[in-house]
């Protein structure tokens, strides 16, 4: 297989595989960051995602907008 084919495959793959992995860990409540980019360098890591249970993982709650205000000191 030629270097430029074989290089377009694995791109492909990989973001098939961070595609996939982007939707599925925030239903196994996963950071969808990490898994997004880890199975886009490393495709494979798409069937451990699938394979490891549901996690504990919450988003961070939303910042108030009166939190950082300085006009309130």
């Amino acid at each position: 297989m030629p270097a430029g084919l074989a290089v377009t495959v694995y791109l492909a793959v990989g973001l098939l595989a961070g595609s996939l992995s982007g939707t599925i860990a925030p239903r196994k409540k996963r950071h969808p960051g990490f898994w997004t980019t880890a199975t886009f360098l490393f495709p494979p890591l798409l069937l451990v995602l699938l394979i490891l249970p549901r996690g504990t993982y919450r988003p961070p709650p939303p910042q108030s907008e009166w939190d950082d205000n300085l006009d309130r000191l």
